[in-house]
């Protein structure tokens, strides 16, 4: 089965301030100071002096939070592995696996546990999971069902040694549709609530079968002569798989929006776009991930509130609630700036 590729990046200092963000931020800082009154500034001085200390400090914490989080993503992958093959029905369940959690079982059951310990594939899984999901209602369509059935694994991988970009990786069977064996997304970050860029795999679709897109026909007014023409273009259809495109928003920032003269709302279509595909990979990262079985037994639906105990609770979606999903992303801008990071 296909594994994730391996993230790779480049050794960063484990000094602050050691991104270009926070090095000009500190400039900056400097600059200002040196045009405090002087009868201020040598306590200005020692005030920046221990902040820089704590933001050190808070550097360094992070980086061990993130050293800490990857070993222990490392311990859990062998049984991510297990689940994976059992889902798939590469392995049955083991009589240890089932031992200690016979409660489950009815007495008749139990006496019938060996004869039943078979490898066997779940039907749909990973669709059911996602269409189980209310986060996700509007970006899955009828036409989409044949593929996302096709689903044999969903994982998130870290990007190693960065705390918040991430790549959420889809896993399919042979298809007849397209030729790609994993689909995914790459999310980058300007902040850790902010993302400035999505990666996305190019779909190589077969013949014929891209449901992505389809042709309209429109009048078009020639401006010289006034005569009517009909024209056809293609657009995008509504469909789960849009949203494996390649977003760059300092690029697009740069370059400026280059939309049709009789269409609107250029940046504003890119912006949405974005937040469509960051909460969408975000929840697959958060939730699906952790909480697959959960959805597909029923128990999660995506617009659960914990309580003040740790417990599910369930809930209409509020607009209002600070732990909405997807993640709220008015405040993204075109060209963002650069990557913040502890």
């Amino acid at each position: 089965m296909d594994q994730a590729p391996t993230q790779t990046t480049e050794v960063k200092s484990d000094k602050y301030p050691s991104e270009e963000v926070d090095i000009t931020l500190e400039q900056d800082i400097v600059e200002l100071i040196k045009k405090v009154p002087l009868e201020i500034r040598l306590q200005i001085i020692a005030m920046n002096n221990l902040t820089l200390q704590k933001k050190q400090d808070d550097f360094v914490i992070g980086k061990k939070m993130a050293e800490v989080g990857e070993r222990y993503r490392k311990l859990q992958e062998p049984m991510t592995v297990e689940i994976n093959k059992i889902i798939s029905g590469e392995r049955a369940p083991l009589a240890e696996e089932i031992e200690q959690f016979k409660v489950h079982l009815t007495a008749d059951e139990v006496s019938k546990i060996d004869e039943n310990l078979t490898a066997t594939p779940f039907t749909d899984y990973w669709f059911k999971v996602l269409k189980t999901c209310v986060r996700f209602e509007g970006l899955i369509f009828e036409c989409d069902y044949p593929l996302l059935k096709k689903i044999t694994k969903i994982e998130s991988v870290p990007v190693e040694g960065d705390d918040t970009d991430f790549t959420v990786y889809f896993h399919f069977a042979e298809n007849e549709y397209f030729e790609n064996s994993t689909l995914s997304l790459k999310v980058t970050m300007a902040d850790e609530e902010v993302p400035e860029k999505i990666e996305a795999s190019e779909i190589k679709w077969k013949e014929g079968k891209n449901i992505t897109q389809k042709t309209i026909k429109k009048r078009k007014k020639n401006k010289k002569t006034g005569k009517h023409t009909n024209v056809e273009k293609i657009v995008d259809a509504e469909s789960f798989f849009t949203l494996f495109k390649t977003i760059d928003l300092p690029k697009f920032a740069e370059g400026g929006a280059e939309g049709d003269d009789d269409e609107e709302g250029g940046e504003q279509e890119i912006l949405q776009k974005m937040e469509d595909a960051y909460g969408f990979a975000a929840t697959i990262s958060e939730e699906i991930v952790l909480y697959h079985l959960e959805y597909y037994l029923g128990l999660r639906r995506g617009d659960e509130e914990e309580d003040d105990m740790g417990g599910l609770r369930g809930g209409d979606y509020d607009d209002d609630s600070e732990d909405d999903y997807p993640p709220k992303t008015g405040n993204i801008k075109l060209g963002g700036g650069g990557k913040k990071k502890m």
